[in-house]
């Protein structure tokens, strides 16, 4: 709850890295779960529109993908190497 950033963020290399099964962070702020998964799987349940939004920037910045569910219940999945 209280960790530095940077302390998470060696905590989330060493789970991606060592292949751990996960990880799991809670924002107090938004009441959002983080999990993080060995195989580096990231899976936010509910996220603010913000955290989508930078999720959606770092998606498109590293060439990655981002499954998501729309407030219609459907499902997309965005191909962020654009």
């Amino acid at each position: 709850r209280n960790h530095a950033p940077e302390y998470l963020a060696t905590l989330i290399k060493t789970v991606i890295e060592q292949e751990f099964s996960f990880l799991s962070i809670l924002l107090d702020e938004t009441q959002t779960l983080v999990t993080v998964g060995g195989a580096f799987q990231v899976v936010l349940y509910q996220p603010s529109e913000e955290l989508l939004g930078l999720t959606k920037q770092l998606c498109q910045a590293e060439g990655l993908f981002l499954k998501h569910r729309l407030p219609d219940g459907s499902r997309v999945l965005v191909s962020c190497c654009a």
